[in-house]
């Protein structure tokens, strides 16, 4: 069996928790699907576990993982009420 890691580590060393949603054994995998939470959000709000219980039963296999600063994730939380121009 596979074992999905608990976290995973950026480019700059921050462990970043993640988990893997699969299908039921047995039930045909159809394709991963990455779930990216919205800003000043986290992996386990309630509207994502909805998303992936749907696509769970629809064969999907799911992974979230929170991002920096967000939910359990290390790191500075930074919002810029403005991007700098391109």
């Amino acid at each position: 069996m596979m074992r999905f890691p608990s976290h995973f580590t950026t480019a700059d060393g921050l462990a970043l928790p993640c988990k893997a949603l699969l299908p039921p054994a047995g039930a045909p995998h159809r394709a991963a699907i990455v779930i990216v939470h919205g800003l000043g959000d986290h992996m386990d709000s309630a509207s994502y576990r909805v998303l992936a219980d749907h696509l769970l039963a629809q064969g999907y296999a799911c992974y979230l993982y929170d991002q920096r600063g967000f939910g359990s994730g290390c790191g500075v939380c930074v919002i810029s009420a403005t991007l700098p121009r391109a």
